[in-house]
């Protein structure tokens, strides 16, 4: 389905209000349009096909090809998720993520379990080494 020139023009001014540059463009358009009107069907078919839809004109077109002009050959940054390459780990105790508690902890486990390879307290002040 073809757009009216108009219908355009009426559908652009709710949205934004043109430029200078793009309202004499519009207008141009306009003009060309009824004159092809006025002139009947004198035009060949062909040219009657070729009928252009005037697009919109979005500010954010012009940002991106001038983002694309600056931005060149550069290559976005790689994210957190993919540099600490994690995976589907599971979730951590806040003990075990802390380095300097989790060997804290390994000490104090180690010095209770080494107690039991040691003698009683008492059995020792009975006896000398003399008599062991």
């Amino acid at each position: 389905m073809k757009r009216d020139t108009r219908d355009v023009l009426l559908w652009q001014d709710k949205k934004r209000k043109n430029t200078e540059e793009e309202q004499a463009i519009l207008d141009m358009y306009a003009e060309m349009r009824k004159k092809s009107r006025f002139e009947g069907s004198s035009g060949s078919e062909e040219e009657e096909e070729e009928d252009v839809e005037l697009e919109p004109f979005d500010g954010e077109d012009q940002e991106q090809l001038e983002d694309e002009e600056e931005g060149g050959d550069d290559r976005r940054g790689i994210t957190y998720q993919i540099a600490k390459n994690k995976g589907l780990t599971a979730k951590r105790k806040k003990e075990y993520r802390n380095p300097r508690v989790r060997h804290k902890m390994k000490y104090r486990k180690a010095k209770i379990s080494r107690k039991g390879q040691r003698g009683y307290g008492l059995m020792s002040s009975f006896f000398t080494d003399s008599e062991l």
